[in-house]
């Protein structure tokens, strides 16, 4: 059973970094809708993640009082924070705009209007994964994750919801992680558990670690 899970896994990943190579000749930096910067701890025995990081969405040629994501329901303690613009900066209020279904639908709400013509950075953090989903499982044998079929990081809500940046993996020592991306660690950061990928065109992010 191991084995058909990693093979699967595997396929997945592929499939992912597929996709981003093919969509790559058409991308322009106009497409880029987000722009991540994710940490990411795996906890196997746990069956957990927590993730912390940044979120840059572009400029808007109108004033912004919401931010719409979408998040698994796997997922809690989700925090958000406006870093930019300065103007409305500070901890940005979080409700749930629909839970009806497997990925939950949040309104982020500035302390005070986004400006029009203002780039948005937000600062977020989360943990969950306790159960498993569509595409996503969190385990001591194998962990794996892809926003084809789960929300499993915080993603725009609408039809251009892929994104570009670079996603940083903590895991057990002797764990490997392969994920959306190129790889951009060491050999000796990978040692102690610690895989960095960087994704140049937008894409769906996804990842498997195990042994």
């Amino acid at each position: 059973m191991k084995k058909v899970i990693l093979i699967f896994v595997f396929l997945l990943c592929f499939a992912s970094e597929s996709f981003r190579a093919q969509s790559a000749p058409n991308k322009t930096s106009a497409d880029i809708i987000s722009q991540y910067d994710l940490s990411i701890k795996i906890l196997p025995d746990a069956h957990r993640l927590e993730a912390s990081g940044t979120l840059r969405l572009p400029i808007a040629n109108v004033s912004r009082s919401e931010i719409n994501l979408s998040l698994s329901e796997l997922m809690h303690d989700f925090t958000v924070e406006v870093i930019e613009p300065a103007a409305s900066a500070g901890i940005a209020k979080v409700e749930k705009r629909d839970a009806s279904g497997k990925n939950i639908k949040w309104i982020v709400r500035p302390v005070r209007p986004i400006p029009a013509n203002q780039a948005v950075l937000l600062r977020f953090s989360y943990a969950g994964g306790e159960q498993s989903a569509n595409q996503f499982y969190i385990g001591s044998e194998v962990s794996f994750a892809s926003a084809y079929g789960t929300d499993w990081y915080p993603l725009i809500d609408g039809e251009n919801d892929t994104g570009t940046g670079s996603l940083r993996f903590s895991v057990p020592a002797g764990q490997t992680v392969y994920a959306t991306g190129k790889s951009r660690g060491s050999t000796q950061e990978a040692e102690q558990g610690i895989f960095k990928f960087e994704i140049v065109y937008p894409t769906y992010f996804a990842f498997a670690a195990g042994n």
